[in-house]
């Protein structure tokens, strides 16, 4: 048997927020292709333990190929709900808003790629 050839896959977890920090893993803006939707559990001490959503979008070759996972918020996994795994979108940073509890968080656009017409 030949031996098999192997490449590193890692992936570079940010947050999207109004000032980008490359060493806090801050982006104002991110994009690439949606290959994994799912969710991890967090609790804080002395708080519920609740749910958000994990985004993988993979970039172009042309901008480095690299596998970028997004942690969401409401407002992110509400968007993100109606997205299907293949789909090239577009998270940028729009400001803060404020929930229903009175809490703010960011505020993000999203922008899909649409389909290109039929020539």
């Amino acid at each position: 048997m030949a031996p098999r050839t192997m490449e590193k896959v890692t992936t570079n977890f940010v947050k999207i927020g109004k000032v980008a920090d490359p060493e806090k893993n801050v982006v104002t803006q991110v994009e690439g292709t949606l290959i994994e939707k799912g969710s991890m559990t967090f609790q804080k001490a002395g708080q519920n333990a609740s749910d958000v959503g994990r985004y993988k979008l993979q970039q172009d070759e042309e901008d480095g190929g690299a596998i970028i996972t997004v942690m969401g918020n409401v407002k992110i996994d509400d968007l993100m709900e109606l997205i299907e795994v293949g789909t090239y979108v577009s998270l940028t940073y729009a400001g803060e808003i404020k929930t229903g509890n009175n809490q703010q968080m960011i505020d993000v656009e999203l922008q899909v790629e649409s389909a290109s017409p039929a020539s």
